[in-house]
């Protein structure tokens, strides 16, 4: 099964994930999404009543979310193991945890994640980005490179490839989850995605820059809400 967390406290940008993206509410693109590629349950964790109308209305059921599980301080893994426990989902089932902010994405990435994730036996998997020259450096306690050596700077195809979370969506088995509290855990894999779809919407420049992204690469959906599922499956 699917499931969003949508608080309505975002500082930056009010209420964010329902504001207007390429003609429809931010968050609606993750559910149409997450419906076409054949996740017939989505559920949207919130602490606001404008964000639960427009879940419901794209075909997304509503938990609702306790206030202190909605602050700025509190983390995304406590309002998730709040939701698994409200839902009393079994042990083995499958939660796909989809980022409503980073709509650069296609169904079928969840169709493929999950695949690997069953082919492969993990426990949790999260979406990445490789990077393979990426030079990092640290400020504190003082001036450092991190991924490389700069003292003896290789080539680009010498560099070790690196994985970035681009924040897409998470795997986790439910079990994997309240064993830790921690949407990571056990046997961890990754599911890579281009590197366009690294960028997200946390400014208001960010929603042109994504809309700009989305039109160049497409997006295989249409809304509003006449789409189209694959066969059910989580």
């Amino acid at each position: 099964m699917g499931i969003i967390l949508a608080r309505g406290g975002s500082k930056g940008i009010p209420l964010k994930n329902i504001a207007p993206f390429r003609g429809a509410p931010l968050i609606s693109w993750t559910i149409s999404q997450l419906l076409v590629a054949g996740i017939s349950r989505v559920v949207v964790s919130t602490d606001h009543p404008q964000i639960s109308e427009v879940a419901e209305e794209w075909g997304a059921e509503v938990l609702d979310r306790p206030p202190h599980l909605a602050t700025d301080t509190a983390l995304g893994d406590w309002a998730l193991v709040h939701a698994v426990q409200s839902l009393s989902l079994p042990p083995h089932e499958i939660v796909v945890l989809a980022q409503a902010t980073s709509p650069l994405r296609h169904p079928q990435d969840f169709s493929d994640a999950l695949d690997v994730f069953e082919r492969e036996e993990f426990d949790s998997l999260f979406s990445a980005v490789e990077i393979p020259d990426l030079c990092v450096w640290r400020t504190t306690p003082r001036l450092s490179s991190v991924t490389y050596d700069y003292k003896q700077r290789s080539n680009r195809q010498e560099l070790s490839n690196l994985l970035v979370e681009n924040g897409s969506f998470y795997l986790t088995r439910v079990h994997t989850l309240l064993g830790s509290n921690n949407r990571l855990g056990g046997k961890i894999g990754h599911f890579s995605m281009p590197s366009w779809s690294l960028h997200e919407i946390d400014e208001p420049a960010d929603f042109e820059l994504c809309s700009t992204i989305m039109s160049q690469y497409g997006n295989p959906i249409t809304l509003p809400k006449t789409i189209k599922q694959q066969e059910p499956r989580h």
